[in-house]
């Protein structure tokens, strides 16, 4: 499946990751928007929500637990598919209670699973 200018919210805080996953979207063919907290992340998803095909949270946000922002995205954006990441094993998404959870990226990952877990959580 193409990209066909499907919107990307990346919720991180390290920049320097946040500017590399939006990169290698944008450079895939999808627009994205970012955030570094929850706070900016809830008010850009208020804002956008029927634009936003997909969410990827860093499970370790400054402000907000990982859970805590996946149950709000399931509220402001109920359709929204969620990708989560993390330099934790996927394990401790054991306790998120979200259909809407698609994928896990353990960091460190590559340009080719970032691709992949996209596709499938769009598919």
């Amino acid at each position: 499946m193409s990209a066909g200018k499907r919107t990307i919210l990346v919720i991180e805080d390290e920049k320097t990751i946040s500017d590399l996953i939006c990169c290698i979207l944008n450079r895939s063919g999808y627009l994205t928007a970012t955030a570094a907290t929850g706070a900016a992340a809830v008010l850009l998803l208020e804002q956008m929500n029927d634009y936003i095909d997909l969410i990827i949270i860093d499970y370790n946000l400054p402000d907000i637990t990982g859970s805590e922002m996946i149950n709000r995205v399931g509220t402001i954006v109920p359709r929204g598919r969620i990708i989560v990441t993390s330099g934790y094993l996927p394990e401790m998404l054991e306790g998120v209670d979200s259909d809407q959870v698609h994928g896990f990226l353990q960091k460190p990952f590559n340009i080719a699973q970032i691709k992949r877990q996209v596709a499938n959580a769009l598919n």
